[in-house]
């Protein structure tokens, strides 16, 4: 392992303008959420359970449609810091919605995210940032807790990551390197072209990530990559330049006919 390197990552040096993810293990969970190890705060739970029947009620839902309630990421593991969110999981049954699972799970990604665009509801200093899941699709997580049941269904075991940081460098600056040249396309105004490569850099950073968390899990190199990414940007990045080529493909001056 380069040390170098890896002292770079882990202070976020400004010479070299990248982020990488917070990889300290804490001795604890937080305590501003959590009573114990074992249990959520409960003023915390109720909280976010009104915050997930809230969502699901105003999409015209009943309740019932709910399976389960729960949180992961960082914040149910001894990797939180300040920055971490709340991930707030919404378990349903798509089947129980439509049998064209494909669509129900496109219709919730899309409100989901709406959601998350207009609110910014804040718990002990963490943002809640709100999914939906289908409770047939496996979630790949250290640290799982159901609201509903109030206790653990994965309950993280502490312990500090084998990190293969060269990894993490060489993929992370080739994949920065190719979002800014499609910035390049764009600015060019070759909307065709900066449009087809977006397509193909967000579908390999998906297939990149799901291959690391199905492989390695929330440590592996790819998915440590795709959160280098989104702290510095450049999931953002890649995101915007899609919508944004295809709005000017589509679009007609004042002058066309």
């Amino acid at each position: 392992m380069n040390k170098k390197w890896k002292k770079f990552l882990l202070e976020s040096a400004e010479d070299n303008e990248i982020n990488l993810p917070s990889l300290e293990v804490k001795d604890s969970f937080n305590m501003n959420v959590w009573q114990s190890e074992d249990r959520i705060k409960n003023e915390i739970s109720s909280r976010l359970i009104k915050i997930a029947i809230d969502f699901i009620d105003d999409l015209g839902f009943e309740q019932g449609i709910i399976e389960d309630i729960t949180i992961t990421g960082s914040l149910a593991n001894y990797n939180w810091t300040e920055f971490s969110d709340i991930d707030l999981h919404i378990l349903l049954d798509y089947r129980n919605v439509d049998e064209n699972t494909e669509l129900v799970r496109d219709f919730f990604n899309a409100k989901k995210a709406d959601w998350n665009k207009l609110h910014q509801i804040m718990i002990k200093n963490h943002e809640v940032e709100i999914y939906v899941q289908d409770v047939h699709e496996p979630h790949i997580s250290t640290g799982i807790y159901s609201l509903l049941e109030d206790q653990w269904i994965v309950k993280h075991k502490r312990h500090v990551p084998k990190i293969n940081y060269n990894c993490i460098e060489v993929k992370a600056r080739s994949l920065m390197d190719q979002i800014d040249r499609v910035q390049d396309m764009y600015d060019k105004r070759n909307y065709e072209a900066s449009q087809n490569v977006s397509d193909l850099i967000r579908s390999k950073i998906k297939r990149l990530r799901r291959s690391g968390l199905a492989e390695k899990g929330i440590y592996s190199c790819e998915n440590l990559v795709f959160k280098t990414l989104r702290n510095n940007g450049y999931i953002e990045k890649i995101f915007n330049l899609q919508t944004n080529s295809y709005d000017n493909i589509m679009s007609m001056n004042n002058n066309a006919i």
